[in-house]
């Protein structure tokens, strides 16, 4: 029977020229002392039960470190000389006054292989990461999925724990790059090995420690390899081993033939469930948590655009403004207010390797449209753009003008002159997001929202990079251009046309890193292969719930009178005593509540949403009116459902939410959403606080349990797929659930009010999104609930 409310009494700058890096984000939006998660009631009302007991994390003396000489700085990549074969040894004639016929010569060994060389380095194919299996639930494949968030991380307790790469082919490496978590914070100790045939392991680097920004990089002096192990040893606050990113760098793959996978280090099990690592208390800093490169802020290599105001609001956060900046080019459309290589500083883009990264918050009116990252060419042409628009421009996620719905998208030139473009994904004004260009000697990628565009380019010896916020002076309408080229005041005339009276880009965890081999001959590029993507893992369902008798979702809630319900349609119902219909219903199984939701051009949606849905709303026990509670006490939600279908064009749906007071900020305060199969846990869309992981690998129709709790204003979430967690919460020993991010077992730590929990099936989509697909039969969102409750105590 489901459950109702209950009131009773959560990369070095390996260049010559520079090395920088950016980060994750704090877990938190404050530090202090997490409680200890309380134990879930009984499926009926009882008294308050005894709080559950949570591991407490236990910091352990620091590791004694190895003393490390100070590094020596890495001196520019130099090609090594390709060494010539031994000539073969002709043979000598014999004397002979008789001519006879010429002998066989005695057949010459082989020369020996000439060794590869490579004036360039290329991103080698990670096929897999492994470690013993001993880890704190940041697993081994954190570490090469081009997530730099602090969540996103490996991390293994003890002394020699490893981390086993196993590359796609057999390379020449040359350099490893390697993010450790907290690197501003701490030092982290490692060796690193390499393995031909996984048995077999070479010392590359020993004694290794982590810079103080977020990419440490290791020469390891060209080993063929088709394994890389990075044995841990601790740092220097504790004997955790935390890894957020590898890179392997290298001259092509040498050999296609395959390997077999090594088996990982064996290590000595625990006694115990691993303590989850602290984390020092570090001061809390704005926006993200990696301090703005100097390299980018007081550096030869970059000239600002627009000093008034200064886009460096502090250590942590730069801020683009170009209707405050006003700076206008000779060529430009617009306002700009940006960072560019300097003109002394500009090299071909096939001889230079360059690493962009940032996570970006956009605020834009309505109808505008700006530029955050380009490749400009050496004359007034472009070869890269990456575009925030709210206009019609077709071929996009939106295209719809002036909606309020703004497309990101790349435009890359490709050597044949021909510009290429893709959609990225959507946000409307305050979203954020964050995005990587990469520049691998002419193979240009540009990634956002999980979607990437790779082209080779062509161009010449003075292209150069920018980023920051070049507003353009441009109808949304036809993109229409407005203004005159160089004419401050005309654009100024444009915007106030338009109604662009919001323009700002604020960029956070920024990381810049170039590598260059000077005006060498331009090698020929290898295009890196896009790996395909990988079919969802098969889940191990939780047990599928018995089969019933219910006709009405009624029937299977313990208290109907407390919820209300949204159609597509935007009809509010808040009578659902034997409801039922095309978006209510129970299963064919007679044991849970079909929550449907079709993408159609007759939807309609509530006053502050535009996207479909069909999903409850907690009201007060007697259904009389609306609930509405603070984050103070305790708030308990539980649902046990399974996501079944998703939307075809934006495949998102949120399923289970805590609501809060729009007014202060906090729309969806904490939600569970899956985007594709990457199932997550969102703060406010990134507002609150960065998201948070639990899968990447969610296949439709999981069935599986989620809890969100709310302590005293600290929010826990526990997640499960075995069909245990309802009844281990029940029995106050629920913490192997808990979704952890650091030391914290809370998720984040806010009050805030006018809160209330959603259940059901809450598509972000809509006809415009959905475009030619809507009315499409198979265009829906559908969640089944087979059990749900709410509990709140002062």
């Amino acid at each position: 029977m489901l459950r109702g409310l209950r009131s009773l009494p959560v990369w070095a700058v390996l260049s010559v020229i520079v090395s920088a890096c950016g980060g994750g984000s704090e877990s938190d939006l404050t530090t202090s002392p997490a409680p200890s998660p309380s134990s879930a009631p009984a499926p009926t009302p009882a008294p308050t039960p005894t709080p559950q007991t949570s591991p407490v994390p236990v910091e352990t003396a620091s590791p004694e470190p190895t003393p490390t000489p100070v590094p020596t700085p890495t001196p520019s990549p130099e090609a090594t000389p390709i060494p010539q074969p031994t000539p073969e040894p002709t043979p000598a004639p014999t004397p002979d006054s008789t001519p006879t016929p010429a002998p066989t010569p005695e057949p010459s060994p082989d020369p020996s292989p000439e060794p590869s060389t490579c004036d360039r380095y290329d991103s080698l194919t990670i096929a897999e990461a492994a470690d013993d299996g001993m880890n704190d639930g940041h697993g081994p494949e954190n570490t090469i999925d081009d997530d730099l968030t602090e969540a996103s991380r490996w991390s293994s307790q003890g002394d020699g724990k490893a981390l086993t790469l196993t590359l796609n082919d057999i390379g020449e490496v040359k350099r490893v790059l390697s993010a450790w978590y907290q690197s501003s914070e701490r030092v982290s100790y490692y060796d690193i090995e390499a393995s031909v045939d996984g048995e077999s392991w070479n010392t590359l680097v020993s004694n290794g420690q982590s810079a103080s920004t977020q990419w440490t990089s290791d020469d390891v002096s060209d080993a063929d390899a088709r394994y890389i192990r990075i044995v841990g040893h601790g740092n220097s606050v504790n004997d955790w081993n935390s890894l957020i990113e590898v890179d392997v760098l290298g001259c092509g793959d040498t050999s296609p033939a395959p390997a077999p996978t090594p088996t990982p280090e064996p290590s000595p099990t625990p006694t115990s469930e691993p303590t989850p690592e602290p984390s020092p208390d570090p001061t809390p800093t704005p926006g993200g948590n990696s301090p703005i490169p100097t390299s980018i802020t007081n550096s030869e290599l970059w000239d600002l655009e627009g000093e008034t105001p200064h886009p460096l609001v502090d250590d942590y956060t730069l801020k683009f403004v170009p209707l405050e900046a006003r700076v206008t080019t000779p060529n430009g459309n617009g306002w700009r207010h940006e960072y560019k290589i300097a003109s002394s500083q500009r090299i071909a883009m096939t001889d230079t390797y360059e690493d962009f990264q940032a996570t970006a918050t956009v605020d834009l009116s309505t109808g505008g449209k700006t530029i955050i990252a380009q490749h400009h060419a050496g004359g007034t042409g472009t070869i890269m753009k990456l575009y925030i628009s709210d206009s019609s421009e077709s071929g996009f996620d939106d295209s719809v003008a002036a909606n309020g719905i703004f497309d990101v998208y790349v435009r890359i030139r490709n050597t044949s002159g021909v510009e290429e473009k893709k959609a990225l994904g959507t946000i409307e004004s305050g979203d954020t997001f964050s995005f990587r260009v990469i520049n691998n000697y002419g193979l240009v990628r540009v990634s956002a929202f999980g979607e990437s565009l790779e082209v080779e380019v062509e161009d010449d010896s003075d292209s150069y990079f920018k980023f920051g916020n070049y507003l353009q002076s441009q109808y949304p309408q036809g993109n229409v251009k407005c203004g005159e080229p160089g004419n401050s005041d005309s654009f100024a005339a444009c915007y106030d046309e338009i109604g662009i009276s919001e323009a700002t880009v604020t960029m956070t965890n920024v990381s810049y890193e170039r590598i260059e081999f000077g005006q060498s001959p331009t090698p020929e590029p290898t295009p890196s292969a896009t790996p395909e993507p990988s079919p969802s893992a098969t889940p191990v369902p939780s047990p599928t719930p018995a089969p019933g008798t219910a006709q009405y979702p009624s029937d299977l809630m313990d208290n109907y009178n407390q919820w209300k319900i949204t159609y597509p349609d935007g009809v509010e119902d808040k009578t659902l005593y034997q409801e039922s219909n095309e978006y209510f219903y129970v299963n064919d199984e007679g044991n849970g509540i079909v929550f449907f939701a079709p993408i159609r051009s007759s939807n309609g949606t509530t006053p502050n949403s535009s996207y479909i849905r069909s999903e409850l709303r907690e009201r007060e026990e007697d259904g009389s009116k609306d609930i509405y509670w603070t984050t103070d006490g305790k708030h308990v939600v539980y649902s046990k459902q399974a996501i079944t279908h998703l939307p075809i064009v934006k495949s998102h749906l949120v399923a289970t939410q805590i609501h809060g007071n729009k007014e202060e900020g906090i729309d969806d305060a904490l939600v569970l959403r899956l985007e594709e199969d990457h199932l997550f846990l969102s703060f406010n869309g990134g507002k609150l606080r960065d998201d948070l992981t639990i899968k990447t690998d969610y296949a439709l129709g999981t069935i599986h349990e989620v809890m969100f709790e709310v302590i005293d204003g600290k929010h826990y979430v526990y997640y499960s797929e075995d069909g245990n967690l309802a009844s281990a919460y029940a029995n106050g020993d629920a913490s192997e659930y808990l979704v952890k991010d650091g030391s914290n077992d809370y998720v984040m730590d806010l009050s805030y009010g006018e809160s209330y929990f959603k259940i059901g099936n809450y598509t972000q989509s809509n006809p415009d999104r959905e475009g030619d697909y809507t009315d499409v039969p198979d265009n829906y969102g559908e969640v089944i609930v087979y059990d749900f409750w709410v509990d709140h105590q002062p």
